[in-house]
């Protein structure tokens, strides 16, 4: 069961360590390469909705030396995430016949990055950069084509843009808006709420509902929407709340 410790009411793990991320350095080749050849830098390394843990005694960790990297098999494209105590951090790509050669060795586990969070195997203050690691990776790994034209598109902007060099079509990456709503109800005997849980969940473990906000879709209709399909519940009054 995650403690409050881990992750702190109030505390959203995806926006309370933010990094540097050091937009002016992604157009500057000569400097993210000498940035990948620190001795401090150090790499998410993603395949597909999972992450490489490495693990040494009792403790793990999420962050490889690049070099640890590329021996396990990872891309040599790198994605520049920034810089987190002016240290510099990557994201890497891996394929799957490479994870498929850890899946033998006891020293690294390629665990789901939900899972993880919700055991609490990942340090809450690396959850934002795990996060912006492994949404730009997948995305290369599943937009390597110009959606234009549809010839092979390339890296660029230290992994935060993808060229085409046939139309010069630039592409970003993508952002999907979600709404996470606490859904909460007054009546004779107080204050109740309504949450939602997953097979997947540890025992006693609830979460806040969730969806994608539609085309053209305000985000108070998202949430009246999203409480109706996941719980067949009518809402209204939807208020923000930010700690």
């Amino acid at each position: 069961m995650i403690s409050n410790k881990s992750f702190p009411v109030g505390a959203p793990g995806f926006s309370t360590h933010p990094i540097d991320r050091a937009a002016h350095l992604r157009d500057d080749t000569e400097k993210l390469l000498a940035l990948e050849e620190h001795s401090d830098a150090r790499a998410y390394v993603v395949h597909r909705d999972s992450l490489l843990i490495k693990k040494a005694d009792d403790t793990s960790t999420p962050l490889l030396t690049l070099n640890e990297a590329r021996d396990h098999g990872a891309n040599p494209g790198t994605v520049f995430l920034g810089l987190r105590n002016g240290k510099p951090l990557f994201g890497m790509g891996i394929a799957a016949s490479a994870v498929e050669t850890l899946m033998t060795r006891s020293d690294i586990v390629v665990n789901d990055v939900r899972s993880a969070i919700t055991q609490g195997l990942l340090p809450a203050e690396e959850l934002s950069a795990i996060a912006m690691a492994k949404s730009l990776v997948t995305w290369h790994q599943r937009h390597g084509f110009c959606a234009n034209c549809g010839q092979r598109s390339v890296m660029s902007n230290g992994g935060w843009r993808r060229d085409c060099s046939n139309c010069k079509t630039q592409h970003f990456p993508r952002t999907d808006p979600v709404v996470i709503m606490l859904v909460t109800h007054r009546d004779q005997s107080g204050d109740k709420c309504l949450l939602g849980r997953q097979t997947q969940f540890l025992p006693g473990m609830w979460s806040c509902l969730a969806g994608f906000v539609e085309i053209a879709e305000t985000i108070e209709d998202a949430v009246c929407r999203e409480i109706t399909e996941e719980a067949g519940v009518q809402c209204a009054d939807v208020a923000y709340y930010k700690a």
